[in-house]
């Protein structure tokens, strides 16, 4: 099946959110997971999300069963879209053997359909587009795009002061006039920044001088054009 380069776009984007999600949903034929119960811990393997888990989580249940996985592109890849991976659970503990933590069980969701989903506030129902298998599998996600979500993250969760005087700083107005400033993008070639002051809210590149070649580097180079 011959597949258009839209399709690959999709597919990209597709792996690179499962890389980067951090709250999904998963949907099984009968609900089995207590809300209350232990948490599962999401881990992307080459696009197949694999779940690790206690020994006593209600979701030892839901092997075999079919399954549905939902999460939300990140705002900082694509705004306003959903992900589902269709699939059924099974157990490969014996594939993912931990010898330090024998209890731990191991559930991979095998994917069987990808869809995305574009959601657009102005006209009701979001538009679904089924992303072919063999383009999912042969797109891989940018090796940082998980530790960008988390710098981001962690930037605007506990680093609003100072990315709001980083931003005062790079425009010339004093920090006071800054209401309000997130991280909204970053990746191994710049970043995006977003401010509200005093003349409205505006919207920044910062362009780094090299690609980032690492999580450290990614780091560093972000922290040179916040200072």
């Amino acid at each position: 099946m011959q597949v258009d380069q839209g399709m690959h776009g999709l597919a990209g984007l597709a792996r690179r959110a499962l890389a980067a999600a951090w709250e999904p949903t998963l949907l099984v034929t009968e609900p089995c997971e207590d809300p209350h119960g232990p948490r599962a811990f999401l881990q992307d393997r080459d696009g197949r999300p694999v779940f690790t888990c206690p020994a006593t989580s209600p979701m030892l249940a839901c092997v075999g069963q079919a399954a549905l996985l939902t999460f939300e592109v990140p705002e900082h890849i694509a705004g306003c879209m959903t992900i589902v991976l269709g699939g059924s659970l099974r157990d490969v503990r014996e594939d993912h053997r931990c010898p330090r933590h024998p209890d731990v069980r191991v559930l991979a969701l095998d994917v069987v359909q990808v869809v995305v989903e574009q959601r657009d506030p102005a006209h009701g129902e979001p538009t679904r587009r089924e992303v072919p298998l063999d383009a999912y599998r042969a797109a891989g996600p940018d090796d940082l795009t998980r530790h960008a979500t988390r710098v981001i993250e962690h930037t605007n969760g506990h680093h609003a002061r100072e990315l709001r005087e980083s931003v005062a700083g790079l425009i010339g107005i004093p920090a006071s006039d800054v209401a309000t400033a997130r991280l909204i993008s970053l990746d191994r070639h710049g970043a995006r920044v977003t401010w509200v002051d005093t003349d409205g809210s505006h919207t920044a590149e910062l362009a780094f001088d090299e690609p980032a070649s690492g999580p450290s580097a990614l780091g560093r180079m972000l922290r040179a054009h916040l200072r």
